[in-house]
C-alpha cells in the first residue's frame, strides 16, 4: 500500500561489495532517510569490528530519491571519527 505523498528513497551500499538497492524504502522525510542511513551503518559497521576487527573508512553508504538523485552521502569515517 503506497501512501500519497510519501517519498520512497533507495540505500546503496559501497563497501568490499557494491550493493544497488533495486526496493528502496518509504519514509516520511529525507530527515528520517538520514535517521535510516545513520542506524544502517552504524549496524554496518559493528558487524564489519565484530567479524573483521577492523572497519575500512572509505565505505559509504549513498542515499536516492524516487528520481534516483542523490540527497545524501554518509561515508563510515563520517561516523567513527575518521
Amino acid at each position: 500500500m503506497r501512501f500519497l505523498n510519501v517519498p520512497r528513497y533507495y540505500f546503496n551500499l559501497f563497501n568490499d561489495v557494491t550493493i544497488i538497492d533495486d526496493e528502496g524504502v518509504v519514509l516520511p522525510s529525507l530527515d528520517a532517510a538520514r535517521q535510516q542511513v545513520f542506524q544502517s551503518a552504524a549496524a554496518l559497521i559493528g558487524k564489519q569490528i565484530s567479524n573483521q576487527g577492523r572497519i575500512n573508512p572509505s565505505h559509504r553508504i549513498e542515499v536516492q530519491d524516487e528520481g534516483r538523485q542523490k540527497v545524501f552521502t554518509l561515508k563510515f569515517a563520517d561516523l567513527i571519527g575518521k
